[in-house]
Parts: structure tokens; C-alpha cells; sequence
């Protein structure tokens, strides 16, 4: 559509009245313009759509994450019990194999003790007859045994093995064996008062239990009836 302006000029010096011109234009009908004039109104429509597919990305993401976090969390549980688990057997297999050494050390000292005693019981008889009858032979043989004797001796101290004092001692059955319990008077009851086979102890524990021979109260005598006597 074509629209007529009017435009007046002002008038020059010579001139008495201005002058007055016409210009046409084309007009834009708003179906000439329809295309711009609707930009604005499709970018208003696509903007909602943008905002709900964000916040969809959004929402997924945030459900990788807790999900990822979820899994990060079931992972290190995981691996702590696996650490504390191994720490576990770490631990136990050490004392198993303590206690395995220290089992298959003290059999072996136990199988040392025998001997031990037979070559002190073996001595003292030799030095019993050395004192009935003197020679140098057989001083020569005692000194050698007391040599064997005190080489055993030193190696069973060595791996802290020390023999019991048991004679005059309380009986203890964590300590010792009673063989035979005797009447005596003169020691109070379950006094050790013999010594049949030597106990020995290794550190703070008992390799063997001492056998021995404890103390009893009398038994009170009966007295005769007096009516008996006098029949």
C-alpha cells in the first residue's frame, strides 16, 4: 500500500512561501511483514521447551551421580572389609604360626628332660661310690658325665628352661602330679615332701608337671573301750 507524505520547506529569502513536496512511500501491510513480526513469538514458545528439556538433562545427571555416589560408597565398604578381613588373617596366621613354634620347640625340649634326669640320677650314684670306694678311673668317668650334664644343662637355660623347687612347697595341681599322699605329723596337710621326678617350667608356663609325694593329716588313733578292759 502506497502512502502520500507531505513535506514543506521553509521559504527562501526570494521566496514568499515555502514550498511544499509530496513523497510516496510504500506502506508494509502486516501481511508483508508477517514473518518478522512473528520471531519474537516463536522464540517466546521455544524457551519453555528448552527449560523443560535442561531440567530433564539435569534430573538425569543428578541420578548418574547418586547413583555413581552409591556405588563409590558400596565399593569402599567393600574394600574396607577386605582390608580388615586380611588384616584378620594376617593376624591369626602369625600367632598360628607362633603357637605351631612354640608347640614344636616344647616337644623338644620335653624329649631333653629325660635324659637330663638320668644323667643327674646317674651322677649322684657314681659319687655315691666314689665315696665308698676312691679311684681314678672312676673320678675320670664322673667328671665326664658332669661335663654332658652341664653342656644340657646350658642349653635347656638357654631356651629358659628352669627346673621347679617343689619339696616344702604347697601342693598346686597346676604345678604338680601327686603320686601318693602319706600320713605326717610333722609338715602341715598336702605339703610336697618328696620329689620323684623333677618339674620344669619354660618362661611363665609349665613344660612338666613335678611328680610328687604329698602330706596328710594322721588319721586319730581309736581309743580302747573302757568297758572292753574291764571285762
Amino acid at each position: 500500500m502506497k502512502v502520500t507524505i507531505r513535506e514543506e520547506k521553509p521559504k527562501d529569502k526570494n521566496e514568499e512561501k515555502g514550498t511544499v513536496t509530496e513523497k510516496t512511500v510504500e506502506a508494509q501491510s502486516p501481511a508483508d511483514g508477517g514473518a518478522e513480526s512473528a520471531g519474537p513469538e516463536v522464540e517466546t514458545r521455544e524457551e519453555p521447551a528448552l527449560k523443560v528439556e535442561e531440567e530433564a538433562q539435569k534430573e538425569a545427571l543428578e541420578q548418574q551421580l547418586a547413583g555413581a555416589q552409591r556405588e563409590a560408597a558400596e565399593n569402599r565398604d567393600k574394600y574396607l572389609r577386605a582390608v580388615a578381613e586380611l588384616e584378620n588373617f594376617r593376624r591369626r596366621t602369625a600367632r598360628e604360626f607362633a603357637d605351631m613354634s612354640l608347640r614344636a620347640g616344647e616337644r623338644i625340649l620335653t624329649a631333653l628332660l629325660d635324659p637330663a634326669d638320668n644323667l643327674a640320677r646317674a651322677l649322684d650314684a657314681a659319687r655315691k661310690m666314689e665315696a665308698e670306694q676312691a679311684g681314678d678311673t672312676l673320678t675320670s668317668f664322673i667328671g665326664g658325665v658332669e661335663m654332658i650334664y652341664q653342656q644340657l644343662v646350658s642349653i635347656l637355660e638357654k631356651e629358659q628352661v628352669r627346673p621347679m623347687e617343689t619339696v616344702g612347697t604347697v601342693f598346686d595341681p597346676n604345678l604338680h602330679d601327686a603320686l601318693v599322699a602319706v600320713e605326717r605329723s610333722d609338715v602341715p596337710p598336702n605339703t610336697v615332701v618328696e620329689e620323684v621326678q623333677r618339674g620344669y617350667r619354660l618362661g611363665d608356663r609349665v613344660l612338666r608337671h613335678a611328680k610328687v609325694v604329698v602330706s596328710r593329716a594322721p588319721v586319730a588313733e581309736e581309743k580302747p573301750n573302757e568297758n572292753e578292759n574291764t571285762q
